[in-house]
């Protein structure tokens, strides 16, 4: 921060990045087509939106299989961590633990939170499997768990027999957070059927990713209708604007959550590509296991990768700021001509 008058708890945090301009942007994981929505005729923006709206709730309810009461409505998935973080933890008394490498915005609420910060980091060497045992020894004085399923950027899914381990040890103390952004490319791995069984459990969902809806802001939490109360009484007012809320609706109709189904199978089959070229290419060490819209790849050289690529005007993710991943960049799922476009790219870089 640039000045001394902003609170200390943020007096070493940094802003979240994600550089956008000219050219083939492959960092962010968005869906690389847009897709057109036109607001219904009745819709109006002179009055405030519902501070939680109800039309939209019940969809999202309906999709997820839950309740709606158990829904909690947020700008983005990165809001609803945040939401999370300051309804559970007091400053300077309340820890939060998370697993890196793994998405670097709990890192950051918690610590704008002034929340103490506690890790448990994977390795490589166990293909960066969560231990259950490692988090259940430090839950004290943690009142939040942040696991990603599957995880951004190592690619990996949590078996549930971990999450039920920790949600276990977590009763009366903590609640556990399954970060499920990229859950629509196996739907199947959803914990949101465990939500009557845990009080503690809450779920991190997004449109940003399979519903091609990045730029909307448009997130959700599932929980126990405790939980998702507590909650709404710390997410700001008006949260959900009219327009994101027309748009969204629109997306989670039958006919919309068929056209997103659809786009997962095409982002399958262009991962498979990304991938089979990547394992050809000299330049590249290691392909990790991809179960999501990216890939995370080792190259022998990822600094001269990331240069020679944005002498292209193609621009990737660098990971190697975390543990455990040096020489590691991801790799976004675009469309066929841009996955030629990269690997051809990488290919030239001697």
């Amino acid at each position: 921060m640039g000045t001394n008058l902003a609170r200390k708890a943020l007096q070493d945090v940094n802003a979240y990045e994600s550089p956008r301009g000219e050219g083939l942007w492959l960092n962010a994981n968005e869906y690389p087509e847009g897709i057109p929505y036109a607001f219904r005729e009745d819709v109006r923006f002179n009055y405030y939106p519902e501070m939680q709206p109800a039309r939209l709730k019940a969809l999202y309810a309906r999709y997820a299989g839950v309740n709606p009461n158990e829904v909690l409505i947020t700008r983005g998935g990165d809001e609803a961590i945040n939401t999370i973080v300051r309804t559970f933890c007091e400053a300077r008394e309340d820890a939060f633990l998370y697993c890196p490498p793994t998405y670097s915005m709990y890192r950051a609420y918690g610590d704008i939170q002034g929340a103490i910060a506690k890790t448990v980091v994977t390795k490589e060497s166990d293909n960066f499997a969560v231990n259950a045992k490692d988090i259940i020894a430090q839950l004290d004085g943690v009142k939040v768990v942040f696991i990603c399923s599957p995880n951004n950027p190592t690619g990996q899914h949590v078996p549930p027999e971990v999450f039920r381990e920790v949600l276990e040890a977590a009763k009366g103390k903590a609640v556990v957070v399954a970060d499920e952004a990229y859950v629509e490319f196996n739907p199947e791995k959803t914990l949101a059927s465990w939500i009557t069984e845990y009080p503690n459990l809450l779920i991190i969902r997004t449109l940003s990713k399979a519903f091609a809806l990045a730029g909307l802001r448009c997130g959700f939490v599932l929980g126990a209708a405790d939980l998702i109360e507590a909650m709404t009484t710390v997410i700001d007012p008006y949260a959900v604007s009219i327009a994101v809320a027309d748009i969204a609706e629109q997306a989670l109709s039958e006919a919309g959550i068929r056209a997103m189904r659809a786009r997962v199978v095409t982002t399958k089959e262009n991962r498979a590509l990304l991938v089979e070229g990547l394992q050809k290419l000299p330049q590249v060490e290691k392909v990790f296991e991809a179960s999501a819209n990216f890939a995370l790849v080792r190259f022998k050289d990822a600094d001269k990768i990331m240069a020679g690529l944005a002498r292209s005007d193609i621009y990737i993710r660098d990971q190697q700021h975390m543990p455990g991943l040096k020489n590691c960049l991801r790799i976004s799922v675009g469309t066929k001509t841009e996955i030629e476009a990269v690997l051809k790219a990488i290919e030239g870089i001697i």
